[in-house]
Protein backbone atom coordinates (compact mmCIF):
# COMPACT_ATOMS: atom_id res chain seq x y z
CA UNK A 1 0.00 0.00 0.00
CA UNK A 2 2.80 2.16 0.39
CA UNK A 3 3.60 1.86 -2.87
CA UNK A 4 0.21 3.29 -4.05
CA UNK A 5 0.18 6.16 -2.01
CA UNK A 6 3.76 6.69 -3.86
CA UNK A 7 2.04 6.41 -7.25
CA UNK A 8 -1.29 8.48 -6.22
CA UNK A 9 0.97 11.73 -5.18
CA UNK A 10 3.10 11.21 -7.68
CA UNK A 11 -0.10 11.47 -10.54
CA UNK A 12 -1.56 14.46 -8.06
CA UNK A 13 0.68 17.09 -9.56
CA UNK A 14 0.53 15.50 -12.76
CA UNK A 15 -2.95 13.84 -14.07
CA UNK A 16 -5.58 15.52 -11.90
CA UNK A 17 -6.23 18.70 -14.27
CA UNK A 18 -6.19 18.60 -18.18
CA UNK A 19 -4.09 20.11 -20.62
CA UNK A 20 -5.40 23.54 -20.90
CA UNK A 21 -5.82 25.00 -24.64
CA UNK A 22 -6.92 28.44 -25.29
CA UNK A 23 -10.90 28.67 -26.26
CA UNK A 24 -13.24 31.59 -27.47
CA UNK A 25 -16.20 33.36 -26.32
CA UNK A 26 -17.95 35.69 -29.01
CA UNK A 27 -21.34 37.72 -26.83
CA UNK A 28 -23.99 38.18 -29.39
CA UNK A 29 -23.47 41.19 -32.07
CA UNK A 30 -24.84 44.46 -31.88
CA UNK A 31 -26.42 45.97 -34.87
CA UNK A 32 -26.96 49.84 -35.41
CA UNK A 33 -29.13 51.72 -37.80
CA UNK A 34 -28.87 55.10 -38.62
CA UNK A 35 -31.20 56.37 -41.04
CA UNK A 36 -31.12 60.65 -41.48
CA UNK A 37 -34.50 59.65 -43.46
CA UNK A 38 -36.28 58.51 -40.38
CA UNK A 39 -34.29 61.19 -38.31
CA UNK A 40 -32.22 58.62 -36.34
CA UNK A 41 -28.70 59.51 -36.19
CA UNK A 42 -25.94 58.85 -33.62
CA UNK A 43 -25.60 61.18 -30.62
CA UNK A 44 -23.30 63.40 -30.64
CA UNK A 45 -19.86 62.20 -29.94
CA UNK A 46 -20.80 58.77 -31.25
CA UNK A 47 -22.67 55.47 -31.25
CA UNK A 48 -22.27 53.59 -27.69
CA UNK A 49 -22.61 49.58 -28.41
CA UNK A 50 -22.94 47.85 -24.67
CA UNK A 51 -20.95 44.65 -25.15
CA UNK A 52 -21.31 41.50 -22.44
CA UNK A 53 -17.94 41.79 -20.07
CA UNK A 54 -15.68 38.90 -20.11
CA UNK A 55 -16.60 36.87 -16.70
CA UNK A 56 -13.18 36.12 -14.64
CA UNK A 57 -14.78 33.06 -13.24
CA UNK A 58 -14.54 31.57 -17.44
CA UNK A 59 -11.00 31.71 -17.06
CA UNK A 60 -7.70 33.53 -18.17
CA UNK A 61 -8.09 36.13 -20.94
CA UNK A 62 -5.38 35.77 -23.55
CA UNK A 63 -6.55 38.27 -26.06
CA UNK A 64 -9.91 40.85 -27.17
CA UNK A 65 -10.53 41.51 -30.93
CA UNK A 66 -13.18 43.65 -32.09
CA UNK A 67 -14.61 43.61 -35.36
CA UNK A 68 -17.82 45.05 -37.39
CA UNK A 69 -19.44 44.79 -40.71
CA UNK A 70 -21.55 48.01 -42.06
CA UNK A 71 -23.07 49.53 -45.20
CA UNK A 72 -23.46 53.09 -45.81
CA UNK A 73 -26.09 54.72 -48.61
CA UNK A 74 -26.24 58.10 -49.74
CA UNK A 75 -28.52 60.12 -51.97
CA UNK A 76 -28.65 63.51 -53.10
CA UNK A 77 -31.03 65.88 -53.29
CA UNK A 78 -30.91 68.99 -54.80
CA UNK A 79 -32.67 72.48 -56.15
CA UNK A 80 -31.38 74.81 -58.89
CA UNK A 81 -32.24 78.37 -57.87
CA UNK A 82 -30.02 80.04 -60.76
CA UNK A 83 -31.73 81.23 -64.04
CA UNK A 84 -28.52 79.39 -65.51
CA UNK A 85 -28.27 75.41 -66.35
CA UNK A 86 -25.81 73.99 -63.61
CA UNK A 87 -23.98 70.62 -63.80
CA UNK A 88 -21.54 69.20 -61.02
CA UNK A 89 -20.05 66.39 -59.04
CA UNK A 90 -20.52 65.82 -55.25
CA UNK A 91 -18.34 63.25 -53.78
CA UNK A 92 -19.12 61.89 -50.56
CA UNK A 93 -16.12 60.54 -47.97
CA UNK A 94 -16.78 58.76 -44.73
CA UNK A 95 -14.86 56.51 -42.44
CA UNK A 96 -15.40 54.93 -39.05
CA UNK A 97 -13.34 55.06 -35.74
CA UNK A 98 -13.90 53.05 -33.12
CA UNK A 99 -13.00 54.09 -29.34
CA UNK A 100 -12.85 51.84 -26.30
CA UNK A 101 -10.39 51.34 -23.32
CA UNK A 102 -6.85 50.85 -24.39
CA UNK A 103 -8.47 51.09 -28.32
CA UNK A 104 -8.87 53.99 -30.66
CA UNK A 105 -9.01 52.53 -34.25
CA UNK A 106 -7.83 55.68 -36.21
CA UNK A 107 -4.58 54.68 -37.51
CA UNK A 108 -3.47 55.12 -41.17
CA UNK A 109 -3.91 51.70 -42.48
CA UNK A 110 -8.50 51.98 -41.52
CA UNK A 111 -8.60 56.02 -41.15
CA UNK A 112 -8.57 56.12 -45.35
CA UNK A 113 -12.16 57.64 -46.61
CA UNK A 114 -14.18 55.68 -48.86
CA UNK A 115 -15.73 57.65 -51.01
CA UNK A 116 -18.59 57.61 -53.45
CA UNK A 117 -19.82 60.32 -56.17
CA UNK A 118 -22.70 61.73 -58.04
CA UNK A 119 -22.60 63.41 -61.31
CA UNK A 120 -25.49 65.73 -62.10
CA UNK A 121 -26.99 68.31 -64.21
CA UNK A 122 -30.13 70.50 -63.64
CA UNK A 123 -31.70 73.07 -65.72
CA UNK A 124 -32.93 76.65 -64.06
CA UNK A 125 -35.14 75.95 -61.69
CA UNK A 126 -34.85 72.20 -61.47
CA UNK A 127 -35.33 70.09 -58.71
CA UNK A 128 -34.33 66.57 -58.25
CA UNK A 129 -34.99 63.84 -54.94
CA UNK A 130 -33.13 61.50 -53.43
CA UNK A 131 -31.02 60.47 -56.27
CA UNK A 132 -28.48 57.64 -54.67
CA UNK A 133 -24.68 58.23 -54.98
CA UNK A 134 -22.58 55.41 -56.19
CA UNK A 135 -21.04 52.93 -54.79
CA UNK A 136 -23.01 52.04 -51.59
CA UNK A 137 -19.86 52.11 -48.86
CA UNK A 138 -19.04 48.60 -47.46
CA UNK A 139 -16.75 48.96 -44.01
CA UNK A 140 -15.89 45.27 -43.09
CA UNK A 141 -12.94 44.64 -41.11
CA UNK A 142 -11.25 43.88 -37.90
CA UNK A 143 -10.79 46.38 -35.17
CA UNK A 144 -7.38 45.43 -33.99
CA UNK A 145 -6.30 43.86 -30.45
CA UNK A 146 -6.92 45.28 -27.50
CA UNK A 147 -3.55 45.97 -25.19
CA UNK A 148 -3.23 42.91 -22.08
CA UNK A 149 -3.08 46.05 -19.65
CA UNK A 150 -6.33 47.12 -20.54
CA UNK A 151 -7.81 43.70 -20.24
CA UNK A 152 -9.07 44.28 -16.54
CA UNK A 153 -11.62 47.05 -18.23
CA UNK A 154 -13.80 44.31 -20.07
CA UNK A 155 -13.76 41.75 -17.25
CA UNK A 156 -16.68 41.47 -14.43
CA UNK A 157 -20.26 41.70 -14.26
CA UNK A 158 -22.17 44.00 -16.99
CA UNK A 159 -21.14 45.37 -20.14
CA UNK A 160 -18.11 47.16 -21.43
CA UNK A 161 -18.70 50.48 -24.01
CA UNK A 162 -17.46 50.60 -27.39
CA UNK A 163 -17.89 54.36 -29.19
CA UNK A 164 -18.73 54.34 -33.09
CA UNK A 165 -18.19 57.53 -34.75
CA UNK A 166 -19.26 58.07 -38.60
CA UNK A 167 -17.27 60.69 -39.99
CA UNK A 168 -18.49 61.61 -43.25
CA UNK A 169 -17.81 64.62 -45.61
CA UNK A 170 -18.68 65.94 -49.00
CA UNK A 171 -17.54 67.86 -51.53
CA UNK A 172 -19.10 70.04 -54.30
CA UNK A 173 -17.53 71.35 -57.61
CA UNK A 174 -18.40 73.63 -59.09
CA UNK A 175 -19.34 75.13 -56.02
CA UNK A 176 -22.61 77.30 -56.11
CA UNK A 177 -24.05 79.57 -54.14
CA UNK A 178 -27.13 79.24 -55.49
CA UNK A 179 -27.31 75.75 -55.47
CA UNK A 180 -29.46 74.12 -52.34
CA UNK A 181 -28.59 70.45 -51.70
CA UNK A 182 -29.31 68.28 -49.23
CA UNK A 183 -27.36 64.36 -48.17
CA UNK A 184 -29.58 61.73 -47.04
CA UNK A 185 -27.82 58.31 -45.62
CA UNK A 186 -28.16 55.04 -44.09
CA UNK A 187 -25.80 53.00 -42.24
CA UNK A 188 -26.43 49.60 -40.99
CA UNK A 189 -23.43 48.70 -38.76
CA UNK A 190 -23.05 45.15 -36.70
CA UNK A 191 -20.29 44.79 -34.39
CA UNK A 192 -18.63 41.95 -32.74
CA UNK A 193 -16.21 41.24 -30.08
CA UNK A 194 -14.25 38.21 -29.43
CA UNK A 195 -12.75 37.00 -26.00
CA UNK A 196 -9.81 34.44 -26.27
CA UNK A 197 -9.12 32.88 -23.03
CA UNK A 198 -7.59 29.91 -21.37
CA UNK A 199 -10.64 27.66 -19.12
CA UNK A 200 -10.10 27.05 -15.26
CA UNK A 201 -8.58 23.75 -14.74
CA UNK A 202 -11.24 20.67 -14.74
CA UNK A 203 -10.26 17.25 -13.20
CA UNK A 204 -9.52 14.21 -15.69
CA UNK A 205 -10.52 10.55 -14.99
CA UNK A 206 -6.97 9.56 -14.42
CA UNK A 207 -5.92 12.19 -12.30
CA UNK A 208 -9.43 11.78 -9.78
CA UNK A 209 -8.56 7.70 -10.00
CA UNK A 210 -4.42 8.15 -8.81
CA UNK A 211 -5.80 11.06 -6.34
CA UNK A 212 -8.17 8.40 -5.06
CA UNK A 213 -5.38 5.70 -4.71
CA UNK A 214 -2.80 8.17 -3.28
CA UNK A 215 -6.04 8.88 -0.42
CA UNK A 216 -6.27 5.07 -0.17
CA UNK A 217 -3.18 4.60 0.31
CA UNK A 218 -2.13 6.70 2.43
CA UNK A 219 -4.89 5.95 5.25
CA UNK A 220 -3.35 2.51 5.31
CA UNK A 221 -0.29 3.86 5.91
CA UNK A 222 -1.26 6.40 8.82
CA UNK A 223 -2.92 3.21 10.16
CA UNK A 224 -0.21 0.95 9.88
CA UNK A 225 1.79 3.76 12.10
CA UNK A 226 -0.44 4.36 14.41
CA UNK A 227 -0.61 0.44 15.82
CA UNK A 228 -0.36 0.10 19.67
CA UNK A 229 2.80 -1.86 20.83
CA UNK A 230 2.87 -4.37 23.50
CA UNK A 231 4.95 -2.93 27.11
CA UNK A 232 6.31 -6.25 28.88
Amino acid sequence: MAFLGVIGACCLGAGVVQARQVEVYRPPAVTMVWDTARSIHPPLGGYVVPFEAFHPALGTLQDIQFDYVGLLTSSLSARNNSVQPYSGNLVLSARLVVEGPGLSVDDPSRSTFYTSALAFSLMAGQQMNAVPLAPAITFDMPSGSVPPSSFPSYQGVGNVGMRYHLVVGEALSPSRLWLSTGLGYRMTLTAGITYRYIPVPEPTPVGLMALGLGIVGGARLGRRGSGCVAVP
